[in-house]
């Protein structure tokens, strides 16, 4: 319904505003569903975090309600650092329970930049580009922001031309995921992937909810880098959508 949402360009930046969290993460899962039935060999890039929750909760009920070919590789945009797939709170394995699992789709589908596995990071950095080169990149990237302006782990400070690398989380990032390490000590490095890798992707779709994120949803209208703000990298893009509900919508101008 058009009284449900505000629809607009800000500069070449698309941005769509919905009147709650659960609309928001509707249009984004359906989005995500159109882009593959369209796409059905192209690689995903998917994100994670309690933002992301719905839209996966959404989008299993759109492919249950109608089943497409779900053929696609995955690329998870970061992992902590010497956290097995298997632990409770890898990102592997919370792709597994919201996405892969309900989905019944294979583990060879999945690509993380950072894989217990593998003898090191380096080893593990290199399967993950040379899997993002065979599959000829990204296609869809969904992102997540963080309250300081990170996207994937790329914290403020990060080079714009950063690629796949090891990094140091802040405090503030650390902070923002405590709850979900209850009974130990949330990791302090992660790998990730870059900003200029993100960038390469050839549609970008970042959903942003709650008021937390209003400040740094705010830095993205003045299409100017800022390397305090990482998700500036985007302002730019040829096809950048920005889906927000209201609360992160609070600060536009």
């Amino acid at each position: 319904m058009i009284n449900d949402l505000f629809r607009f360009k800000m500069k070449a930046m698309k941005v769509m505003i919905f009147e709650s969290k659960i609309q928001a993460a509707q249009f984004t899962s359906q989005q995500i569903f159109n882009h593959i039935k369209s796409n059905p060999e192209e690689a995903i890039g998917l994100a994670t975090g309690a933002t992301m929750i719905p839209v996966y909760e959404e989008f299993v009920k759109l492919a249950q309600a109608e089943p497409i070919p779900l053929k696609n590789k995955y690329f998870l945009l970061d992992e902590y650092l010497g956290m097995n797939s298997l632990h409770p709170e890898s990102f592997r394995n919370y792709i597994r329970r919201y996405f892969q699992d309900p989905l019944h789709l294979q583990d060879d589908q999945f690509i993380a930049p950072y894989e217990g596995d593998f003898s090191s990071v380096e080893e593990s950095i290199l399967h993950y580009e040379t899997q993002l080169k065979s599959s000829h990149g990204i296609s869809l990237q969904l992102l997540g922001i963080g309250q300081n302006g990170h996207i994937g782990f790329n914290e403020p400070g990060s080079k714009i031309d950063s690629t796949v690398r090891r990094v140091f989380l802040t405090e503030s990032t650390r902070l923002a995921n405590k709850a979900q390490f209850p009974h130990e000590e949330v990791p302090r490095e992660a790998v990730t992937t870059g900003l200029s890798n993100i960038f390469k992707s050839k549609k970008i779709l970042l959903l942003a909810t709650g008021k937390s994120k209003a400040l740094a949803v705010e830095k993205l209208q003045d299409k100017m880098w800022d390397s305090d703000w990482p998700a500036t990298s985007l302002v730019h893009h040829h096809d950048f959508l920005l889906v927000l509900d209201k609360e992160a919508a609070e600060r536009i101008r």
